[in-house]
């Protein structure tokens, strides 16, 4: 009984620790965004009729 109460209590720790880490990578992202420290690729201009893309 001891052992499955620590193997919860591991098993909700370890989940959170991921959920923690999902939240954080995906707040990174959103700062570099508006530090602009990603590059943002630019794509060609072209003609503005859809199939002509590469003009």
């Amino acid at each position: 009984e001891d052992y499955e109460l620590i193997g919860r209590h591991i098993y909700n720790a370890a989940k959170k620790h991921t959920e923690a880490e999902t939240k954080l990578t995906r707040l990174s992202s959103r700062l570099e965004l508006l530090s602009g420290e990603t590059q943002v690729e630019e794509l060609p201009e072209g003609d503005t009729q859809t199939g002509n893309e590469d003009k």
